[in-house]
């Protein structure tokens, strides 16, 4: 089933100097941390998205209110992602840049800072959250989360359909998790094909999901192959 999009504003902003140039500068810093998600590679690599993260925490006028001690340090590794998270990066091998990036993604979606292509409306979000998990225990492939979800909020990595990558998903009222689904090569496949699903931390308490991830098949054989 496919579920109805909604279009939003696509990035750059347009924003212009005006009469706040402290907005401005900000936008700014929001539009190449948005770049930079996208093409982590072509930007400096994942040190260039937590440079750009820890430069808007520290320009936040209230740190507290945008969840966030200015100097915070943006490290995919911390405590806080030593669950299934960590598990995908360490599984997912070439390296998986694209993967760290949507996780980054999480704290930008949370803190208000991502730009997504296009939205899914709260209803169908609402859907695609309670149901992914249980979708993505089939083998997919990129074509098939398409069909499924319509274009992603978010390609994580090179367009290039033939290029391993993480297509993500967000709902129009910004409240709800960013959805991904990890897409590269396993034993036995031709081309990328989906490896695991995973939803974010939930940013508003009405969503019943607590988080999580699942493997496809392809993404278990891989998980069997690492472990050999």
């Amino acid at each position: 089933m496919t579920l109805a999009t909604r279009a939003t504003a696509a990035h750059p902003s347009g924003a212009t100097p005006g009469a706040d140039p402290a907005a401005y500068a900000r936008e700014l810093l929001v539009e190449r941390l948005n770049r930079a998600l996208r093409r982590p590679a072509d930007l400096g690599g994942l040190p260039a998205v937590r440079s750009l993260l820890d430069r808007l925490a520290a320009d936040a006028e209230d740190a507290e209110d945008a969840g966030a001690a200015a100097g915070t340090v943006w490290l995919a590794d911390t405590n806080a992602r030593l669950s299934d998270a960590a598990l995908l990066r360490h599984c997912l091998t070439d390296p998986e840049v694209h993967v760290a990036a949507a996780q980054y993604a999480e704290d930008a979606h949370r803190l208000g800072w991502l730009r997504p292509d296009r939205t899914l409306p709260a209803a169908g979000h609402a859907a695609l959250v309670e149901g992914v998990l249980e979708w993505a225990r089939a083998d997919r492939d990129g074509a098939d989360v398409v069909a499924a979800y319509g274009p992603p909020s978010v390609t994580f990595g090179d367009p290039d359909p033939r290029r391993p990558k993480t297509l993500g998903y967000v709902g129009a009222d910004g409240r709800g998790p960013l959805v991904s689904f990890h897409l590269g090569h396993a034993p036995g496949r031709s081309g990328p094909v989906l490896l695991a699903a995973r939803i974010g931390e939930p940013g508003d308490s009405l969503f019943r999901s607590d988080g999580g991830s699942e493997f496809t098949p392809s993404g278990d054989a891989l998980l069997d192959a690492e472990g050999q």
